[in-house]
Parts: C-alpha cells; sequence; structure tokens
C-alpha cells in the first residue's frame, strides 16, 4: 500500500493505493493553515507576515528556528489527523500495511514537516514529484518550478487525466 497525502491550507485529502488501486479515501478539514494560526499567536504577526515565517523566510523580529517549535507543535494537530485516517484503514485488515507515503501540498514544504511524519507514523515519507516523467521546456525556471513542485500535484494530475480514468 502506498498512501497519497495532500496536505493543503485547510484541507487533507488521503487516497492509499493498493496495487495502483485506491483502496481508502478520506478528507478532513485539517490543515496548513494551523501553522499560521500559532505563528500570528505566537509572535504577533500578521496573516502574510506569518505565511512568510511559514516558508522559511526571515522576518525582522522572527528567525525561522525561533519559529521551528511552534511549527512542530501545530504539526502535531495535523500528523495525528494523518494518524487516525491511517489507523482507521489499518484497522480493517491486518495486512493492511502501509509501505510509504508521498507527500503533496503546501505541508511538503514546510521545513521537517515531512521528518516528523515519518517519524510519528513509522512510514516512510517523500515529497511528491508531480514533474518526473514530464519534459519541461529549457525556457521555464526549473529550480522554481522544482521547488513548489509538491504544491502543484493535483493539478498535475488533472492535467494529465484522459477520458474513461477514474
Amino acid at each position: 500500500h502506498v498512501a497519497l497525502i495532500n496536505v493543503g491550507a485547510s484541507t487533507i485529502n488521503m487516497n492509499i493505493l493498493k496495487g495502483g488501486v485506491s483502496a481508502f479515501t478520506r478528507d478532513s478539514s485539517v490543515g496548513s493553515n494551523l501553522h499560521t494560526e500559532a505563528l500570528q499567536r505566537e509572535f504577533n504577526l500578521s496573516y502574510e507576515d506569518a505565511e512568510r515565517l511559514k516558508k522559511g523566510e526571515a522576518l525582522e523580529k522572527v528567525t525561522p528556528d525561533e519559529a521551528q517549535p511552534v511549527i512542530i507543535n501545530a504539526s502535531e494537530e495535523i500528523i495525528s489527523e494523518i494518524k487516525r485516517s491511517i489507523d482507521f484503514f489499518r484497522g480493517g485488515s491486518p495486512s493492511a500495511n502501509i509501505k510509504e507515503i508521498i507527500l503533496s501540498g503546501g505541508c511538503a514544504l514546510i521545513r521537517g514537516f515531512p521528518e516528523l511524519l515519518s517519524e510519528r507514523t513509522g512510514i516512510e515519507v517523500r515529497k511528491a514529484e508531480p514533474f518526473r516523467n514530464i519534459r519541461i521546456p529549457k525556457k521555464f525556471d526549473l529550480l522554481g518550478l522544482e521547488e513548489i513542485a509538491p504544491m502543484l500535484s493535483v493539478a498535475v494530475g488533472l492535467a494529465i487525466r484522459r477520458p474513461g480514468d477514474r
């Protein structure tokens, strides 16, 4: 089994595949806004500044290192939600072993989140690479695209669909 987990600003979309076929799906209304809100509260920041800090940018009054404990704390709630879904899925079948999580969405870009998710779930986590099998013209900013690639996974997936796909 492979778990595809998309953690966006306000939702988690989870799809567990068995042999490439969907075996379990679950959506949750928890997302990376928890990080933003926690940073806003802790450091008395605007939404925009909290978003910049969440992405690892240093602010005048707060460094990314100072923000890290707040981000980790907010991550715990998101990870708990993911773990509940995994545990629910596993409860249905003793052979329901998930060997890998492919993480997409903005949360995949938050420093330390993929590693923390792996540690808490005991499952290897890797960031989604939606452009891996797509030829991209050299005139595009390849480094910029690579940086935000996990956020584009859903869009790329929808773009490559064909009539009859499920």
